[in-house]
Formats: C-alpha cells, structure tokens, sequence
C-alpha cells in the first residue's frame, strides 16, 4: 500500500442535519441531535421551529420523557447522592444570605447557583492487587497479596440553557473494616475532574474569611467534597489519602477535550486549592489533624515516634504514586541488598518521596484523633493524652546529628523525628507504656525534650453514631474506570471544549447511562472512512474488521462477500424504567454471572439446567466458528461481551471461566501502563518546575 505524507492540520467538518419543517440545515451538535436513535426516516425539528411551534401551540412540551431521552434527575438516587445534594443546597443557601449581607441586598437579589443534579453512576467491589516485587519483599512479614475495595463515581450536573452539562467528576476509593491494614478505613481521592461551565460566575464568601478570590464554582466543588468527607466519616473511615497531581498540558483525566480558557493548575496550586477544602473541614470538626505521607510513615517524619518504621505500614491504594514507584524502586536495587534487609529498601524509597517538590503533594487527612506513637486512630469514646502547646507552637526537638547530609541517630527510638512534631497525642496504651517506663527507669522513651506525662491532658473522644453503607451496588461499564469513560467520549467525539459541545456530549453521555444496550460505538467505512450509523453498513465475512458503507459497496464493491450489519433490537419509544424493572435488570445480570460461572464448571452432562447447557452450547461453538475472526459472528460476540462482563468483576483467582486471566493481565497491564505514564508525567512536571526555579535565581 503506498503511503502519502501529510500534516494533521485538517478540519474535519461537522455532521449536518436537515430540518422537515423549514428544510434549513444545522449542525447535529447545536440540533441536539442524537444519531444514535434517530435514523434517515425519523422526523426531526431544529430548535426554531421547535420553539415556533410550542408558541403557536402546535406542539405540547413532553410529560413524560421516553426511556432514551432522560436528564440527570432522572437517574436513580442513592443515599450518599441525596445527603450530598441536600448539603450542597443547603450550604448555598447560607452562603446567598452571607453574600447578600455583605452587599447589603435581599437574598432574592442575590444570583446563586441553581438546577444542580449529583449522581453516583458506579458503585462497584474491586481489588487492588500488589504488585510482585513488592509481595515478594514483604510477604514475610504477612503482607496481604491484594485489598478490597469499594470504587464510587459521583458526577454534578446543572441545566443550562435547558440541557444537563457535565461539569464535575469525582472517583474515590473506599478501603472498608474488611479490607487488611495498612488500607482499613482508608479513603484514596483517586481521580478529580471539571469543566468550567459553571454558572453563574460570581464571586462567593470565604468560609474562611479569608480576602483572596474565592469563585462560586469553587465553593460548590468544595461543598460536595466536605459532604462526601461527612458522609464516609459516619461510615467509619478514619483517613484520606489525596495526591495532588494535575494532568499535564493538553492531557484529560475525565472529561474528554477541556476549554481553552480553563487552565491547567501547577501542582502547587492545586495543593492549595485542597487544602483550602481541607482547612475548612478542619474547622467544621470532620478533619483532626492534616499531615504529608512523609511525615506520617517514613523515617525522619514529625507526625509518628515509632521504633521502628515499616514500609508495609504506608496505605497501598490502586493508582497511587506510591506503589508504582516502589516497585520501580525495589526493581532498580541489586538482589544483594534486597537479600540484606528492608534497610536499604527503606531508604530508597524514602528518598523517592522526599525530595523537594514531592513531599507536600501527598497528603493525608486524618478524620479522626490519631496516636503519634503507635500510629492508630482513637475511636470514639475512649480516652487520650493530648499535650497542647501554648500559641500553637510545635513541639521542641532535640538537636540534629549528620553526616554529609544524612541524619545520625542512636538509642532505642532510632527513628524517631528530629524534627518538631506538629501535635501530640497518645492513646491509652501508649501512655500506660510510658508511664510504666518512667515508674520503672524513670525517664520516658518516646516523649520529645521537655514534656513531661504531667503535661498530657486527659481527654474522652467523643461518641459518633456510626451506619452501615446502605447503597447497593451500581454498575456502569462506561464509568467503570475513567479510562473507559474517557475512551467513550474519544471514540465517539464527546468534547467538552465548547458549551455547545459539552450540551451535547452531556446528552450523549445519559443516553448511554439510561440505555446501557443501546450501541455505543460508531464503525468507520474501511474505504472512506466515513462513520456508518449503528444498524446499517456492511462487513467481510473474510477481513480482520473490514466494515464498508453502502455507498462504497455500490460504487467500488469488495473482493470477499459482505454480510449486512445487524440493525439494534432497541426500543426507542419505551417509557423510562421503573424501580422494579431497574431493580429486575440488575438481578438478571448477576443471575446470567453466576449461570456462567457455573456452566463453566459443570461437569455433569446431564445437569438439570437448560440454561448450563445452552451457555455450553454457546463455547462449543465458539471454538469452532470460523466467523469470529472477522467478527461478524453475533454468538461469538455475545459470549465475549459475557466474558468481559465477568472479568471486570472477578477476583477469583482459581475462576473457571475460560479467558478470565488473560483478561484480569490484560487489564493489570494497561492500568499498570498508564500509571506508569502519569508517574513520568509528574515528575517530569515537578523537574521542569524546578529547571525554572533556578534559572529565576
């Protein structure tokens, strides 16, 4: 094939629509038109003369609104979207009456934010599985192989113009009572995205008090974090774990194609802007004390005295930078001093987290009363031991020993801090051991110069009502990783880099939220590369996924026999789901998991099942189909949807059912990949931003 070379400046025109009643021509995009569910002999209006006609009276607004034309609203509620959109509307409100008290106006002459839709659309189990240098290396100190968790995406919408947008993203991990430690009752902040959109753009009260700007949209943004953080607190999470890393220029972390009058924060700046959040908390009572992952785990640290520090005590959270970088480190060190001891890896891998730029971007937001010694969370209603200093000053330290560069230490709290803690705080255990060390030897082991256990202050955590999650599970193959979310709008042009573009892609986005079944993908013409619509087109029934359009079978023909594109067994005018019949798809999908499961280990060829034996008829014949290849089989397709449906949640490692491994590697590897990518990224960005620093001296 011969192959020219050109240079990617084209403009790819957008897709036009015609209007039947004026005959004038739009673009899809500003239509609103759905080419997924309207095909050549759907009636459509463009906007005027939809309008036109609903002033005339001529046409009636819908009641109703059919399954494949829902908005935000009309998603299912859970209980952490209905608390969080409770507060968010309540904390607007308090902040329209500080705004108008300052402007001195009623708070009706006050603009404020208005049709806020929050969602959670996937609610899934999963695993984070450690990586095999680390388990190697840790494994005898009975370091789990893997860490359940619980993943949930929470999405804001608002209406604007009358149409839903898109304009915040928020995954999280959730790291139950039945996860192993060092992960129980950690929450990880994985991924953060939005789109500047909001409205209206105003200026907002600090809740602070602060004199800096402080925009609407932010305080919004803020609001769903501390109500999310109020919420997993009355569940019994005790700590947070955020890593403060923006993408790099021109990348998407979510949301596919930002404006380009959003800019991308630096790390710095980003930093702040969740501490802010964060200090708020603080004040609000949800947040007890706020440290860096260096401080709290490594040695050298302010915020722990342990003897001795572990590297299988720092959280190990799927998508970290942390993990990823210790298997990087743990890879690059000689089989020598790994054989010698976890020292050498220690430090290592501390020095991986503290250099200059790094430590501060990793932060760890404790929920409640931690123990500077022992390093666990106090819970409600038993005592502690808090030494308060006086005007907020930390706590004195001893004086540093070093050596070119390295820190000297001695004595049997070897790694204690050198530098001043930021709080003190010990459990009743902790200071059972330290006043029995002072009765028996007469001086404390771990307590900093100059306090005395007369100096701790006795305290009652206060009892919290805890509650068990009630949210079921909420499956979502589009939001299952944000890298299938983010797949999806660049497979399918959802952009968000103009308002006009993010309505529409907003909309696209809740059909194929509502009606998983629909078709989510377009084909390409494999001759003309014009998109063919889901239904029509035609394919090979020799090529490796040769798809033509009809135009080019017509006029240019194909060597191989084409077989028609199978139109979508998809009803578009059905009435939205109830409760029940949403209720009943979810059964029916896990009742078609576990038949799968259990096909694939039946042995017994009479089983009583028509079900296990249709499923087994279904693998039989996939191994011998030869349509496969090209992927033009329907049955071949069906099964491999299955498989993949499977796969995504198994964490089985002895499953039966056939591909289940190859399928859980295929996907480590790729998330494995592209953290590998966003590590580079990072600190490539921090390099550059001290290359800068010190060409500004």
């Amino acid at each position: 094939v011969d192959l020219v070379k050109r240079k990617n400046d084209q403009e790819i025109e957008e897709p036009w629509v015609q209007c039947d009643e004026c005959e004038g021509w739009v673009h899809q995009i500003c239509g609103l038109f759905n080419k997924g569910r309207n095909n050549n002999e759907t009636h459509y209006l463009c906007p005027d003369c939809l309008v036109q006609g609903m002033q005339r009276g001529q046409r009636q607004r819908i009641e109703m609104r059919p399954q494949s034309m829902l908005e935000g609203s009309d998603l299912p509620h859970t209980q952490l979207s209905k608390y969080l959109e409770r507060r968010l509307y309540y904390s607007l409100d308090k902040e329209r009456r500080a705004r108008a008290l300052k402007e001195g106006k009623l708070p009706c002459e006050v603009a404020t934010a208005e049709n806020l839709t929050i969602r959670v659309v996937n609610s899934v189990v999963k695993k984070c599985e450690v990586k095999p240098k680390f388990h190697d290396a840790f494994a005898p100190e009975g370091y789990p192989s893997e860490f359940p968790y619980r993943q949930r995406v929470v999405v804001l919408f608002q209406k604007i113009g009358g149409v839903d947008v898109c304009l915040f993203v928020m995954y999280v991990q959730e790291y139950g009572q039945d996860c192993p430690p060092p992960n129980r009752h950690c929450v990880y902040l994985s991924y953060l995205d939005s789109v500047k959109y909001f409205t209206p753009e105003v200026s907002a009260v600090h809740p602070l008090a602060l004199p800096s700007m402080y925009a609407l949209r932010t305080f919004v943004y803020h609001q769903v974090l501390l109500g999310y953080l109020t919420y997993v607190r009355r569940l019994g999470f005790q700590q947070m774990h955020i890593w403060a890393c923006p993408p790099m220029q021109g990348d998407d972390y979510i949301l596919y194609c930002h404006p380009n009058k959003q800019k991308t924060p630096r790390s710095h700046r980003l930093r702040h802007w969740y501490l802010d959040m964060l200090r708020q908390a603080k004040r609000e009572g949800l947040v007890t004390h706020l440290t860096t992952l260096w401080d709290t785990y490594f040695p050298g640290g302010k915020d722990h005295r342990l003897e001795r520090c572990s590297f299988a005590h720092v959280p190990y959270l799927e998508g970290d930078y942390w993990p990823g970088e210790a298997e990087n480190q743990l890879a690059n060190m000689a089989e020598s001093h790994r054989q010698a001891g976890k020292s050498s890896v220690a430090k290592g891998l501390g020095v991986a987290v503290a250099r200059k730029g790094i430590k501060e971007d990793f932060i760890v937001v404790h929920m409640q009363e931690v123990c500077t010694f022992c390093r666990n969370h106090i819970a409600g209603g038993q005592r502690l031991f808090r030494y308060k200093t006086q005007n907020g000053m930390p706590l004195k330290s001893a004086p540093e020993r070093k050596f070119e560069g390295l820190e000297l230490k001695t004595g049997p709290c070897a790694n204690a801090p050198s530098s001043p803690a930021s709080s003190l705080t010990l459990c009743e255990a902790c200071f059972n051991t330290e006043h029995n060390a002072w009765v028996t030897a007469g001086k404390s082991v771990r307590l900093p110069p100059n306090v005395l256990l007369n100096d701790l202050i006795q305290e009652k955590q206060e009892e919290m009502q805890l509650m068990k999650d009630p949210d079921p599970d909420v499956e979502n193959e589009f939001f299952e990783t944000r890298q299938s979310f983010l797949a999806l709008c660049q497979g399918n042009h959802y952009q968000f880099d103009t308002l006009r573009r993010a309505k529409h892609s907003s909309m696209m986005v809740l059909y194929h939220i509502h009606n998983p079944q629909a078709p989510a993908f377009a084909s390409n013409c494999s001759l003309c590369s014009v998109e063919i619509e889901p239904g029509s087109g035609w394919r090979c029934t020799v090529c490796t996924d040769f798809d033509i359009c009809t135009k080019c079978k017509l006029e240019k023909g194909h060597a191989h026999p084409l077989q028609p594109q199978v139109n979508r067994k998809f009803d578009e005018t059905q009435k939205r789901l109830t409760e029940a019949e949403r209720r009943e798809r979810s059964e029916q999908l896990q009742r078609t998991m576990a038949l799968l499961v259990h096909a694939c280990s039946c042995n017994n060829v009479q089983c009583s099942s028509s079900s296990c034996r249709k499923v087994r008829a279904l693998f039989q014949h996939a191994v011998g189909c030869h349509l496969k290849v090209t992927g033009g089989c329907q049955l071949c397709k069906k099964m491999w949807f299955l498989l993949n449906l499977h796969a995504k949640s198994c964490s089985r490692s002895d499953c039966p059912v056939p591909r289940c491994r190859e399928l859980k590697d295929l996907r480590r590897k790729q998330t494995a990949r592209q953290e590998e990518q966003r590590r580079k990224a990072y600190q490539n960005m921090l390099r550059t931003q001290y290359q800068g620093q010190m060409q500004g001296k």
